[in-house]
């Protein structure tokens, strides 16, 4: 039960973020690099924050859609800690750098 409230809990800061990065580069003008950093508040560090996020939700995903499927492999890659509490420590921690990162920017 734990694990699907942690996945939906995911998914919901992955649509969050992808739906905010979203309109940030669609607004920014300028080469790539230009409109990453626009959407990132001009700051290297969210960015960063945003890509650290969406690996862990994709991996995240990978595993629980193998168990869904009951193609085995979620089990291979859940040996030791189960994914969705370490792809929830690393959510979490990119979140708290991301809120505190617009703290100090004043936003």
């Amino acid at each position: 039960m734990a694990a699907i409230g942690i996945n939906i809990l995911l998914l919901a800061v992955f649509c969050w973020l992808g739906v905010n990065f979203w309109r940030g580069y669609a607004a920014a003008q300028g080469t790539r690099w230009q409109r990453i950093l626009a959407a990132s508040k001009s700051s290297a560090t969210i960015a960063w924050a945003q890509l650290v996020i969406l690996a862990t939700a994709l991996i995240n995903s990978a595993a629980f859609l193998s168990d869904f499927l009951s193609a085995g492999a979620g089990e291979q890659i859940k040996t030791m800690i189960p994914a969705e509490y370490v792809a929830a420590f690393v959510v979490f921690t990119m979140a708290v750098s991301i809120l505190a990162r617009l703290r100090s920017l004043g936003s």
